[in-house]
């Protein structure tokens, strides 16, 4: 509250001890009345988090909203995204305090150059996100959950450099997923992700991880950071060592080429880790070579 502008000790509503008791009222639920109930008692469910935005759209500016919140609220989420905005710039976060995903989607992600790379791969990935599928399971029979994410990427190896985290990891699966207000009705569909979810969170990976430049794998005579993991290997180094003695130094990449970097590598990894001793059953491209 602090931070984005609300609480106001010189107001009639907005102080904190105001701002303490919205919460307490949205959060309010009689213990004991639903034995399921997952709900910590001092935590926001999501309902319970829209509810106290227009609490405090109410409390900020209602004395002027007239005879409806729709205006005060409109007020509320301009003050929210403009003080988050400039706090998060000042922290260099900007992605963590702010989501962005709705510019992001509009400037890098539908784009005819992105959208190449999909259907280039778009076998390959659908081969993955079946995989993990349990067909039986009405519940879930077409969505991912976050084991099943975190599980491929561990076994492509995407956590063993510094550069990209597992909480990084995290804010691809969720910022893949499109909003689902009633988290309890449709829970299935708020906590997993479907088909085009899974296909975007990709993007938002080639968004955080850090990848040489292709000018830098040219100069090295590699064609892609597949040929650079295995040039790796074998001179015994480690794909976080090599990243820490050779950070990109050179512009950085469009984000459809990126993109395909992280594709590519992505299989190539999968490929080591189903065939350890054969290596990646990937084509020099990074797409599968057809199966004997």
């Amino acid at each position: 509250m602090e931070l984005a502008g609300i609480t106001d000790n010189e107001s009639k509503a907005c102080k904190q001890a105001d701002l303490d008791t919205v919460f307490k009222a949205a959060n309010y639920e009689v213990r004991g009345t639903d034995p399921d109930d997952d709900n910590p008692l001092e935590a926001l469910t999501r309902q319970e988090w829209l509810e106290i935005l227009i609490r405090l759209a109410k409390a900020k500016y209602g004395a002027e909203s007239g005879p409806t919140l729709g205006p005060a609220l409109e007020k509320l989420m301009a003050l929210l995204e403009e003080n988050l905005r400039e706090n998060a710039a000042m922290n260099e976060e900007e992605f963590r305090a702010t989501d962005l995903r709705h510019e992001w989607r509009l400037k890098e992600f539908y784009q005819e150059k992105t959208d190449i790379v999909y259907r280039r791969f778009q076998i390959k990935l659908k081969e993955l996100y079946d995989s993990k599928i349990d067909y039986k399971d009405v519940g879930t029979h077409n969505l991912w959950p976050l084991y099943n994410w975190i599980d491929v990427m561990e076994k492509s190896k995407f956590f063993e450099d510094d550069s990209f985290t597992r909480e990084e990891g995290n804010l691809c699966f969720y910022y893949s997923m499109f909003e689902v207000v009633d988290y309890q009705k449709d829970a299935d569909q708020h906590e997993c992700m479907d088909w085009l979810s899974f296909l975007e969170a990709f993007g938002h990976i080639a968004r955080f991880k850090e990848l040489p430049r292709r000018a830098e794998l040219k100069a090295l005579g590699l064609d892609s950071c597949c040929d650079l993991v295995d040039k790796i290997e074998l001179e015994n180094q480690t794909w976080n060592n090599y990243m820490a003695r050779n950070p990109p130094q050179a512009e950085e990449d469009p984000f459809h080429v990126r993109l395909e970097e992280i594709l590519k590598l992505l299989f190539h990894m999968l490929g080591k880790a189903n065939n350890p001793k054969k290596g990646s059953a990937l084509g020099a491209d990074g797409v599968a070579e057809p199966a004997s």
